[in-house]
């Protein structure tokens, strides 16, 4: 293995490592198992294993998946900011 390839592996460990940790931060626990790889010059792509919390595990059991989306959705959405009032 190559220097340029430790550090690459070293890289993706970290991406890997924080996605992990902002998930958990979020939801409350993290992925089981998480991968990183690098797409080209400019790309990278995380993908996170075992991410569901119980609920929304049970909601995808009884054929609600869409309504586990919207949620995850919600979260990732981007505060509201309200109005000064005048």
């Amino acid at each position: 293995m190559t220097d340029s390839d430790q550090n690459g592996a070293s890289v993706l460990e970290a991406v890997c490592t924080a996605m992990i940790r902002l998930h958990k931060e979020q939801f409350g626990r993290g992925p089981t198992r998480a991968r990183a790889y690098f797409n080209g010059a400019d790309g990278l792509t995380c993908v996170l294993q075992e991410v569901l919390l119980p609920a929304e595990r049970k909601l995808v059991e009884l054929g609600d998946a869409e309504r586990v989306r919207e949620a995850r959705i919600a979260f990732q959405a981007p505060p509201r900011t309200s109005s000064p009032r005048r």
